[in-house]
């Protein structure tokens, strides 16, 4: 199954040091790259955010033009594939047409930063119709305009194990190691999203790593 990931060269370390190594044991990687906008840290909601979240989902929708009738995941970099295969994604889209990590603590809604899409001309033309809204929207782009048009396509949640540290705690992690939650032991995948920053969210993925144990890091 392929899975395609964006990044910009301020974050190509968590796609050589988390994603790649823990999911291409099992999953074919495609990577789309982007250009810095956000400076080194890529603070949340600053300066070139909205652009860099909408080149995002551009690219990913160039890239799945031709694949009518496949199931695609897309990921974040900063995402460690830990307990999941492909057969656990198509058993978890089910017949749904996408299923997407849940984007927060309680809520039925879909992060776009981890989730798999049946590709369709339905789902395409769905697709163009979140990049179309995604300039109105505030903040995060690309996620809100999914969740708006959510309901237009057949869509689900994954579990919580598919896990990020929101979905515990219901709020963003804050850097203190002292509260710092570990993902259950049967975790399908960890993200690093409600983390703001690039140092902090590196500091989070080291110590996930050493509970998911996918691989050895070089």
């Amino acid at each position: 199954m392929d899975v395609y990931t964006y990044y910009t060269p301020s974050h190509a370390v968590f796609f050589q040091r988390y994603l790649c190594p823990s999911a291409s044991r099992r999953f074919d990687l495609l990577p789309l790259h982007g250009i810095d906008r956000c400076g080194a840290e890529a603070h949340f909601a600053k300066s070139g955010w909205a652009e860099t979240c909408i080149e995002k989902m551009q690219l990913f929708r160039e890239a799945i033009e031709d694949r009518a009738d496949e199931v695609v995941v897309f990921s974040d970099p900063d995402v460690i594939f830990a307990h999941v295969t492909p057969d656990d994604i198509l058993r978890e889209l089910g017949a749904a047409e996408i299923a997407g990590q849940r984007a927060m603590k309680g809520s039925d809604t879909i992060c776009a930063g981890f989730f798999a899409l049946r590709v369709s001309g339905r789902t395409l033309a769905w697709l163009d119709r979140v990049l179309e809204l995604a300039p109105e929207c505030d903040n995060v782009h690309d996620q809100e305009a999914l969740n708006r048009l959510r309901h237009q396509v057949n869509y689900k949640t994954l579990p919580n194990r598919y896990w990020h540290w929101q979905l515990e705690t219901g709020m963003p992690w804050n850097g203190a190691m002292s509260k710092l939650r570990r993902p259950p032991k049967d975790v399908a995948v960890v993200h690093a999203t409600w983390v703001n920053g690039r140092s902090r969210k590196l500091r989070l993925m080291d110590c996930m790593w050493q509970d998911c144990q996918p691989v050895q890091i070089d």
